[in-house]
C-alpha cells in the first residue's frame, strides 16, 4: 500500500511462500566467489555460520554454540572440508550433498579398505571423481588436505564424535531439506539480492508465526547476503538503498554491527524496530549479549523513542541523551510551638557556735560544727557555735585583765523540699612566749530561716520561610518521562509522541541532540 502511495508498485518483488520466487543461495554465494577468479570456500562456511547463530537464537539466545563450541567448531570444519570437495569434483554444492558427505564418511579404517562401503559410499565416489576426473582442480596440497581430512575425520574418532556432529550440522541444514524451505532455497533462482541495486523493493514475506524457525532461518539468509552484495558494489554512490526490520529483534545477528560500522560508506540505509533491549539481549544471546547490542545500536545515528514500560529501555535513553547542569529551587517552611509551666519552694534553718581560749604565753583553740540533714521536700537547718577565749601579758609591773563577751542569735524558716545538715569542728594551738596575759572568751549563735514560693509559666510560637536555587547535573530527560509519552489510539485522538535524537545535530527547539515530536495516525 505505502508502495502504491508513492507511485513505487512496479518496483515491489514479494518473495513468500508461493514459489513464484526462488533463491539458492548455496548457488549464489559460490557463483559470487567464482567471478572474482577465485574460490573462497570459508565465505560459505561463514554463511553457515550465521545460519547456525540464527538457528541457536531461535532456540534461545545463542545458548547452544556456546556451550557446544567443540562441536560448532566441527561442525564448521565438516562444512569447509564437505564444500572444498563438492565444488572441486562437481562444480556444484548442495545442502543435500553436504548431509549425505557427512553420513556416508568411514567410520573406522577397516571401513576405508571395505569394498562394499566404497561401492555406497557417496564420500568415497565425490573423494575419487576429486582424485581422477574433478570439474575444478585443486592445487595438490589442497587435494591432500581434503583427502586426509575425510580419511581420519571420523575414522580415529570415538563413536559419540560423529553423531554429536551431524546433530549439530541436522540443526543448521535440515529446515532447507523439505517442505517450502528446499523448494524456495534449495533448487532454481529468479531472484537476487543485487536487484535492489538497481531499485527494486524486496519484500521477504515468511511471517514467524506462520514458518517459525525455517521462516526466520530464511530470513536470516536473505539479509545477511543482502549485507555482503551492498558492501560489495562497485559504485555506492548511484544509488541509496535501505534495510527495513520490524520485529528486528528475530533477524539480528553479530554480524549487524560490523555492517552497519561501514554501511554509510555503501550508501545503505537501516531501519529496525523493537519493542524493548531486553528482547535484543536476549535474541542476539552470547556471553555478553548486551556489548553487542550496544555496539550495533551505537551505529544508529538517528534513534525514535516511542511510549515505553520497560525501565533498562527508558534508562538507557535518558543515558544515551545525557545529563547537563540544570537550576533546582528549594524551599522549607518551618512552624513550632513551646510551653512551659514551672513550681518552686524550699525552707532552711542553720545555726552555729564557737568558743576560743587564749592562755599563757598565747594559747588558742577554735572549733566548730555544723549540721546539715537532706529531705525531699527541702528543709534545711544549721547550727553553729564560735567560741574563743585569750589571754596575754604585755610586760610591765602589773597585769591587766579583761574579757570580752557576745552572743547573737538569728532564726527563720524557709519552705522547701531539702534538708541539709553538717557537722565540722577543728581545733588548733600555738604557744609563744610574750610579757603579760590576757583571757578571752566569746560565744556565738545564729540562726537564719526563709521561706519562698514561685510559680512560671511560658508559651511561644515560631514561624520560618526560606527558599532559594542551586546547580545540579541531572538528566535532560527523566527515564519516567517515556514511560509517559502518548501511544495513539481514540483515547490520544490518534496522536503518538515521540523523542527524536539525532547524534551530531542540536536542534533550534530543544537546544539539545533530542526533539519532541507528535505523530498523526489518520
Amino acid at each position: 500500500r505505502y508502495c502504491a502511495e508513492t507511485g513505487r508498485s512496479e518496483s515491489v518483488i514479494v518473495f513468500d511462500g508461493s514459489g513464484r520466487r526462488k533463491f539458492n543461495f548455496l548457488e549464489y554465494e559460490l557463483a559470487r566467489s567464482q567471478a572474482t577468479g577465485t574460490f573462497e570456500p570459508v565465505n560459505l562456511v561463514q554463511l553457515f555460520m550465521r545460519l547456525s547463530e540464527a538457528a541457536n537464537t531461535d532456540q534461545g539466545g545463542a545458548k547452544t554454540a556456546a556451550e557446544n563450541d567443540f562441536w560448532t567448531k566441527s561442525v564448521h570444519m565438516l562444512l569447509k572440508y564437505a564444500i572444498y570437495a563438492l565444488n572441486a569434483a562437481y562444480g556444484r554444492v548442495r545442502l543435500s550433498d553436504v548431509v549425505e558427505m557427512a553420513h556416508t564418511a568411514p567410520k573406522s579404517e577397516a571401513e576405508l579398505a571395505n569394498l562394499e562401503w566404497q561401492k555406497n559410499s557417496f564420500c568415497f565416489r565425490t573423494l575419487h571423481k576429486l582424485y581422477r576426473e574433478p570439474v575444478h582442480p585443486l592445487p595438490v596440497a589442497d587435494r591432500e588436505q581434503v583427502m586426509g581430512y575425510w580419511r581420519r575425520a571420523f575414522a580415529n574418532a570415538d563413536q559419540r564424535t560423529p553423531g554429536n556432529i551431524m546433530a549439530t550440522l541436522a540443526t543448521i541444514i535440515d529446515p532447507f531439506l523439505t517442505g517450502t524451505m528446499r523448494e524456495l532455497f534449495c533448487t532454481d533462482t529468479n531472484v537476487v539480492p543485487e536487484m535492489t541495486h538497481a531499485g527494486a523493493i524486496l519484500i521477504v514475506d515468511l511471517p514467524i508465526k506462520t514458518y517459525f524457525g525455517a521462516g526466520t532461518l530464511a530470513q536470516h539468509v536473505f539479509k545477511y547476503l543482502w549485507q555482503r552484495a551492498a558492501e560489495a558494489r562497485a559504485r555506492p554512490d548511484e544509488r541509496p538503498i535501505f534495510l527495513w526490520a520490524d520485529e528486528c529483534q528475530f533477524f539480528i545477528n553479530a554480524y549487524d554491527a560490523e555492517f552497519q560500522s561501514t554501511a554509510r560508506s555503501a550508501c545503505a540505509c537501516t531501519v529496525y524496530l523493537t519493542q524493548n533491549l531486553p528482547g535484543l539481549y536476549h535474541y542476539i544471546g552470547g556471553p555478553r549479549p548486551e556489548h553487542t547490542v550496544d555496539s550495533l545500536l551505537g551505529n544508529f545515528q538517528t534513534k525514535i523513542f516511542h511510549a515505553n514500560s520497560d525501565f533498562k529501555t527508558n534508562q538507557w535513553a535518558a543515558d544515551m541523551i545525557g545529563k547537563n547542569l540544570q537550576l533546582r529551587r528549594n524551599g522549607s517552611i518551618g512552624d513550632s510551638d513551646a510551653e512551659s509551666e514551672g513550681t518552686s519552694y524550699g525552707e532552711n534553718t542553720g545555726w552555729s557556735e564557737s568558743d576560743g581560749v587564749t592562755l599563757g604565753t598565747s594559747f588558742s583553740e577554735n572549733s566548730s560544727q555544723s549540721r546539715t540533714n537532706a529531705r525531699t521536700r527541702g528543709t534545711g537547718t544549721s547550727n553553729g557555735r564560735n567560741r574563743s577565749w585569750g589571754g596575754s601579758n604585755t610586760g610591765g609591773f602589773m597585769g591587766f585583765f579583761g574579757g570580752t563577751f557576745s552572743s547573737n542569735w538569728s532564726s527563720g524558716r524557709n519552705a522547701g523540699t531539702s534538708t541539709n545538715e553538717s557537722t565540722n569542728r577543728s581545733l588548733g594551738s600555738t604557744f609563744g612566749r610574750v610579757f603579760g596575759r590576757s583571757r578571752s572568751e566569746s560565744t556565738t549563735h545564729s540562726r537564719s530561716g526563709g521561706q519562698s514560693r514561685g510559680h512560671t509559666t511560658s508559651r511561644s510560637r515560631t514561624t520560618s520561610r526560606t527558599q532559594g536555587f542551586s546547580e545540579v547535573m541531572d538528566y535532560e530527560i527523566q527515564p519516567h518521562e517515556f514511560a509517559r509519552l502518548r501511544s495513539g489510539g481514540a483515547p490520544n485522538r490518534e496522536k503518538v509522541d515521540a523523542i527524536v535524537v539525532k547524534g551530531a545535530r542540536v536542534w533550534r527547539h530543544s537546544k539539545s541532540v533530542w526533539l519532541p515530536c507528535v505523530f498523526s495516525q489518520s
